[in-house]
């Protein structure tokens, strides 16, 4: 079978594989973000035409280790609306082989079959999240299709720094010069981290502060590909006066799974952390704040957000409030993706 896109896509470091967002270059975003405005603007057609067929024939298969609402959603919808089908494991420790005592690897490699595109698979496309950092590159090196990391424990979530940056593009109209904010989980938080990455990488005069509890500050790994690069960067405990001169404030909750007594333990003290209306009132008009999502609500009074302003952003009442816009783009995004994927693994075998 062979597929083709009418745009050239270049192809980025370690094709076909997305593992971690220092595979992105700047060219790559740009085509991949074209790609993304065209499934936007052509919604209707490009779900019920040519992109409908574009993976007609072909699988993804989810495989998640951990909880997911958006990401593994709308993995299956963007697959779906490429024509490709769909399988879709949750937990597969208790519900596959590995119940029985089958390993990780020898799973990937059933999945994945073998190179000859005539030979039995299971999946075209495996879409992993696993709490263990190193897991998904290991897949990789096995897997005979495609592997796409949807979040490897505290490292990283390359797909959702691609909508995040997705999102900062169509709202700001740029990529260049931006002073982005980070609060929360800053070492254990992978989609700040990947964004970290990426924007370090492909941004230009882009500036952090990252704010956070001291024992919570990004890790050493993020600072020094920043100082490799010569972005520069601020760490501090608290707000100060910094909301106020940010493009773009990225926040993220507290990851209690990877460490639940002793992080729970931290949720009084950063409750100085939390965004309410007050700093909100120091964002400037053209700024935005989003969030990857969920927001934990779990202990009243101590949400990194404050409900006030999370009803205000379900309701769409003030656009700086951002973080459901960002989210919606995670299905066009994704498909943008599998759609590259798709059209150039097999129009070169």
């Amino acid at each position: 079978m062979e597929l083709h896109l009418n745009t050239h896509i270049p192809l980025w470091e370690g094709f076909p594989h997305v593992l971690q967002t220092q595979q992105f270059s700047r060219e790559n975003l740009d085509a991949l973000f074209k790609l993304t405005d065209a499934l936007i603007v052509g919604r209707q057609k490009t779900v019920d035409g040519l992109w409908r067929t574009l993976g007609a024939g072909y699988l993804l298969q989810t495989l998640f280790y951990e909880a997911s609402s958006r990401t593994v959603s709308s993995f299956l919808r963007a697959a779906l609306n490429l024509g490709m089908n769909v399988i879709d494991v949750r937990d597969p420790q208790a519900i596959s082989s590995e119940a029985k005592g089958e390993s990780f690897d020898d799973g990937i490699r059933m999945y994945s079959g073998s190179y000859d595109e005539s030979t039995y698979r299971t999946a075209d496309v495996l879409v992993i999240r696993h709490p263990d950092p190193d897991h998904i590159a290991r897949a990789a090196t096995i897997s005979n299709v495609p592997v796409i990391n949807a979040g490897n424990g505290p490292d990283q979530h390359p797909t959702q720094s691609l909508v995040d940056l997705y999102a900062i593009d169509y709202m700001l109209e740029k990529l260049d010069g931006l002073h982005v904010g980070m609060v929360g989980d800053l070492k254990n938080g992978r989609t700040c981290r990947s964004l970290a990455y990426l924007l370090g990488k492909i941004g230009k005069g882009t500036r952090f502060t990252f704010i956070a509890h001291p024992e919570l500050q990004m890790r050493e790994d993020v600072c020094a590909y920043l100082d490799r690069h010569s972005v520069p960067y601020e760490q501090r405990s608290d707000y100060g006066d910094v909301l106020s001169t940010l493009d773009v404030l990225y926040i993220v909750r507290l990851q209690k799974e990877r460490d639940p007594a002793r992080l729970e333990a931290l949720l009084p003290a950063l409750r100085p952390l939390r965004f309410t209306p007050e700093h909100l009132a120091e964002i400037r008009q053209g700024a935005r704040v989003l969030h990857p999502l969920p927001i934990d609500s779990s202990v009243p009074g101590l949400s990194e957000i404050d409900p006030e302003l999370c009803a205000l952003a379900r309701a769409q009442k003030d656009p700086r409030l951002a973080w459901f816009t960002q989210c919606d783009f995670g299905v066009p995004v994704r498909m943008a993706l599998l759609a590259v994927i798709l059209a150039n693994r097999w129009s070169r075998s």
